[in-house]
């Protein structure tokens, strides 16, 4: 999301939360600050996770949460938003492969897109990463990998497009790692289930990055390359081209 985006995403979000807040206060069910108001995708899907994490969300109205939920993808085409993801499909993996090397193999596969993003399109431009405090010990084994690939870069490029360590903040502080909670479920449900008419999922694939006048699902990375999940990949993307071509022609 460019950095002019930022603000109006975050008042629009921010005072829809504000005014479903004090409606839940005047009927009586709490008195709510933006911090309480977190979205987390496993809350939003499943009401006994909204009973017990989220005074807030399990107060809505089922509309209410779906009004909350769809404004977010809203904002994903409002606001220019651009998105990269990585798929890792855990079956097609050496057995023992730890949970914080995955999330690291993911990470650098982001990392990768970033940069090829910025060179085509903001050459003058930086990137920030911002992500989910999630634990110290992976906080910190991922800085330190991130502060390794900008020395030196990894096997593949370099990435001087993108500045400092990651900055790391808790979800409920944050709308924009909340709609990254949304985003990546959405892209995590299309994949395990293979169902690519997943609605979510749907409403966001031409948001992904693309190289100019490229052909080719560029900001989603599928890893290991064997993995069926790759021809997933694809198959997504030119089920989109063509419907977008039929809708064209309509």
């Amino acid at each position: 999301m460019y950095e002019g985006q930022w603000r109006p995403f975050e008042t629009e979000i921010s005072g829809l939360k504000l005014e479903l807040a004090d409606r839940l206060s005047r009927r009586g069910k709490g008195r709510f600050k933006l911090a309480d108001c977190e979205v987390k995708s496993n809350w939003v899907r499943i009401p006994g996770e909204r009973e017990k994490r989220s005074r807030f969300l399990h107060g809505l109205t089922a509309a209410d949460v779906t009004r909350l939920t769809d404004a977010y993808f809203d904002q994903v085409a409002r606001r220019h938003t651009v998105i990269m993801a990585s798929v890792i499909g855990k079956r097609f993996l050496h057995d023992g492969t730890t949970h914080e090397t995955l999330h690291m193999t993911a990470c650098e596969f982001l990392l990768e897109r970033i940069q090829h993003y910025m060179r085509q399109y903001h050459a003058k431009h930086r990137a920030m990463i911002v992500m989910d405090d999630t634990s110290r010990q992976l906080n910190r084994a991922v800085a330190m990998k991130h502060a390794s690939f900008q020395r030196a870069g990894n096997r593949n490029m370099t990435f001087p497009a993108i500045v400092e360590y990651p900055f790391f903040t808790r979800s409920e502080l944050s709308n924009g790692v909340q709609l990254a909670d949304l985003l990546a479920y959405s892209v995590y449900r299309a994949f395990k289930g293979e169902d690519l008419g997943y609605p979510y999922f749907e409403r966001v694939l031409g948001k992904f990055y693309r190289r100019r006048q490229g052909t080719a699902l560029d900001g989603m990375k599928v890893w290991p390359d064997r993995s069926p999940l790759s021809a997933l990949a694809t198959q997504a993307w030119n089920s989109y081209q063509q419907k977008t071509l039929r809708m064209e022609g309509e």
